[in-house]
């Protein structure tokens, strides 16, 4: 996969766990849409990402730390890494950029929103679909996108961009 990776330009730092499998997710097709997503990442690579994994001057050197939903779902050591790293952008004065991306096959919506919640509050720029704001602000999903933006801006606690 690295190999792949590093084919397109992309500078890749990676750790190799050959006792832990790569994560998998599935997308059943039907009719040409997706019907069904499977995710197999227990015990995975990933869901043992810790915060010894963290390069300190990697993320002081970032223009911007983009984080997802998807590593907090994983569990509490790739969760811990999230919190970390976000500490080490605040005191390097790098902006830190979140996608919610919440999977309900992986943790559900109670599990989710307060932890969720709680980065995006950390973030500068934020990422939600409209069927994530809710996790983020206890709406209502129908409710108009301006009046989410208008809500989230009165409970973040640091001023972010959002997108819905």
């Amino acid at each position: 996969m690295t190999r792949e990776i590093r084919a397109e330009g992309v500078r890749v730092l990676a750790h190799h766990a050959p006792e832990a499998p790569t994560g998998l997710m599935l997308k059943e097709m039907r009719g040409g849409k997706p019907w069904r997503i499977r995710y197999y990442r227990r015990d995975s690579a990933a869901s043992r990402l810790s915060t010894s994994d963290i390069d300190e001057s990697l993320i002081a050197a970032a223009g911007v730390v983009h984080l997802t939903g998807i590593t907090a779902a994983l569990g509490p050591g790739p969760l811990g890494t999230l919190d970390h790293v976000i500490e080490l952008a605040r005191a390097a004065g790098t902006l830190v950029s979140f996608n919610v991306n919440h999977r309900a096959t992986l943790w559900s919506p109670q599990e989710a929103s307060p932890v969720l919640a709680r980065l995006a509050a950390a973030a500068d720029v934020l990422f939600a679909g409209p069927e994530e704001a809710p996790l983020l602000l206890g709406r209502d999903p129908a409710s108009p996108r301006s009046s989410r933006a208008r809500n989230w801006r009165t409970r973040s606690p640091r001023p972010a961009r959002a997108r819905w």
